[in-house]
């Protein structure tokens, strides 16, 4: 079937994002999302009553910079149903870079949807190309739980206030964001699941990208190279070498292939036994670490970073027990992930962290909590493998 204009004004329910200027830390009922500050509020408004709720808040309809932030949004409001104002207006049919943003500046990225045709509901529904300026000159970002999650779609800016709810944005354009040039290399690797079963199940594409990616960074500045170091360490341990502080000739950093003939001969264990790795370390972890929603923020960061050292001992179990020959190469991968993550935080910034927190960026202290479960899992292999040992034969 065509889907008619009426289904969005039927369907729609929207909230708007807010953005207000903040030093370091959000205010009460933000949550922070890549250095901004979100607040979701149940109270439904057109769009115009949206901008205006928003100026009262100090604040304006977010500027969706880059794929970054919009991945960011949309994996935030990984509960909301419905779909999410942006500041964003157009007037130009299908013309995405003649749109602009609510102070007059042009779109220097966007995520329309693009004419197609989708399953919805067991029925073909077909789409035009967006932004479609007969239906509405106001954008928004659909929910992550829509099948068109995170597209951005024009709509009318009059939508009845019953259908629409408000997720406010507190920062302004955050100096420390990626630059254009780094938001550009970066938005390949943005679109990938961050999960160790998708890396190990698309090692070669992942590890392309990354390498496309890392390539691309070097027609950056110099501290766009250093963030691309920093923000790929997830995906970049798994594939690639790249040497913090070792500078060419032209300031780039050096860039070499890691053998990953060990990695690989393993790959086909790892991929298989990471699936259940997935399942048991998310669940195990997050029920190890509840967070309450009236915990102060530092008792949240504090489970956060529980959270994620637990994740990190209880994959390496997983994948270890399930794959024993690839123990040594998890081991390294591990260490050396933590390793990178320590030489990107600056002294001070790490006397300031938590406790639990900056465990995680001591290799010493996470490359003994790893040793204790390779020894655990040593035990547990040394019997059946000393059965099947040939006993040496003895001669007269």
């Amino acid at each position: 079937m065509i889907l008619s204009n009426n289904y969005f004004l039927l369907t729609l329910v929207v909230f708007i994002i807010c953005i207000i200027h903040v030093e370091s830390s959000c205010p009460v009922g933000y949550d922070q999302v890549n250095s901004k500050c979100i607040t979701i509020t149940p109270q439904r408004f057109t769009h115009h009553k949206a901008l205006l709720t928003c100026k009262e808040k100090n604040g304006h309809l977010v500027f969706v910079q880059n794929a970054i932030d919009n991945t960011a949004i949309v994996n935030y409001a990984s509960n909301i149903t419905s779909p999410m104002w942006i500041g964003a207006i157009c007037k130009v049919n299908k013309q995405p870079k003649e749109c602009t943003w609510d102070d007059g500046s042009t779109l220097d990225y966007s995520n329309f949807l693009p004419g197609q045709s989708f399953f919805i509901f067991l029925l073909i529904t077909s789409f035009p190309g967006y932004p479609v300026t007969n239906i509405g000159t106001c954008v928004y970002i659909d929910s992550p739980n829509q099948p068109l999650k995170g597209r951005w779609i024009s709509a009318t800016c009059e939508l009845d206030e019953y259908h629409a709810i408000f997720l406010s944005v507190s920062a302004e354009k955050d100096p420390n964001a990626p630059s254009e040039c780094l938001s550009k290399c970066l938005t390949p690797l943005a679109k990938l699941q961050r999960s160790f079963s998708y890396v190990f199940n698309n090692f070669e594409k992942v590890c392309d990208l990354l390498e496309d990616g890392a390539f691309c960074s070097r027609k950056c500045n110099q501290e766009d190279q250093t963030k691309f170091y920093q923000y790929t360490t997830f995906y970049r341990i798994h594939c690639i070498d790249y040497e913090e502080g070792r500078l060419e000739k032209n300031n780039c950093f050096y860039f070499g292939k890691q053998n990953v003939s060990d990695i690989q001969e393993h790959l086909t264990c790892i991929a298989k036994a990471s699936e259940d790795a997935d399942l048991v370390c998310k669940d195990k972890c997050k029920q190890a670490h509840k967070v309450e929603k009236t915990a102060s923020k530092e008792t949240k960061m504090k489970k956060e970073c529980l959270t994620l050292e637990c994740s990190t001992l209880c994959y390496f179990d997983e994948l270890a027990e399930s794959c024993p020959e690839a123990r040594n190469v998890l081991l390294k991968i591990n260490i050396g992930q933590v390793h990178s993550m320590a030489s990107g935080v600056h002294p001070i910034t790490m006397e300031k962290m938590l406790p639990e927190c900056r465990n995680l960026h001591n290799t010493e202290y996470m490359r003994a909590k790893l040793l204790a479960s390779s020894s655990s899992l040593l035990m547990d292999h040394t019997p059946s493998e000393m059965e099947t040992e040939e006993k040496p034969v003895i001669t007269a």
